[in-house]
């Protein structure tokens, strides 16, 4: 399990990341689901984006009001990338 404390638009959100036996993932602060497939899942939580990578892969539930997300699968790994920037900003930088 893994928790962080950040802060959504204002309001405080505690990241809680859970994995149990490999085959079910529950999050918390997830604003949004930017893609997925059957063996990927990129999520972006606060302001970071989230990769997960797997087999047989299936968004159980999302919630974007609360930000839950649920997923089940095969999960291999979750790693955590930089703050997401837009294109925009990225051209103009």
């Amino acid at each position: 399990r893994y928790m962080e404390n950040m802060n959504l638009t204002g309001n405080t959100c505690t990241e809680v990341l859970t994995l149990t036996a490999g085959k079910r993932l529950t999050m918390t602060c997830v604003t949004a689901v930017d893609g997925f497939t059957d063996t990927s899942l990129k999520l972006t939580v606060g302001k970071r984006r989230v990769v997960i990578s797997g087999s047989g892969i299936k968004i159980v539930a999302y919630d974007n009001v609360k930000g839950t997300f649920t997923a089940d699968g095969n999960f291999n790994r979750i790693s955590y990338e930089g703050e997401k920037t837009s294109l925009v900003k990225k051209l103009f930088r």
